[in-house]
């Protein structure tokens, strides 16, 4: 018995060029783009199932906001990162105090929507 699909890995670090992001034109939006069409895809598939909406591994400061504000519409969003992300540059690891907070806010703001919708 299934109760969620997880989307999988945003990014697939066991193969060559695996850090990269996927390709758009602004820097985060591959990720946001490529999630959102999975999530499509697991709703197409099996609408009566929750998605878990996924998030290892980001490649930049860029995707980690594009992608914790983007994941809370898809399904239930998830965070894996507490204070840094696993790339290899080390300019793009850690993960400000403001990038942090706008998360927190984006998902209590998708609770607060879960809550209305369930009175």
């Amino acid at each position: 018995m299934t109760d969620k699909l997880r989307l999988n890995d945003v990014l697939m670090l066991d193969q060559t060029g695996g850090h990269t992001e996927p390709p758009n034109t602004t820097p985060g939006t591959g990720v946001v783009d490529t999630m959102t069409h999975r999530a499509r895809v697991a709703a197409s598939a099996c609408p009566e199932l929750l998605i878990d909406a996924d998030g290892w591994t980001l490649p930049s400061q860029a995707a980690y906001r594009s992608w914790t504000s983007a994941q809370a519409g898809l399904g239930v969003p998830n965070l894996y990162y507490t204070d840094r992300l696993d790339v290899p540059d080390p300019s793009e690891q850690p993960i400000p105090p403001a990038s942090m907070h706008a998360t927190a806010e984006q998902w209590a703001a998708n609770r607060a929507a879960l809550t209305v919708g369930a009175e």
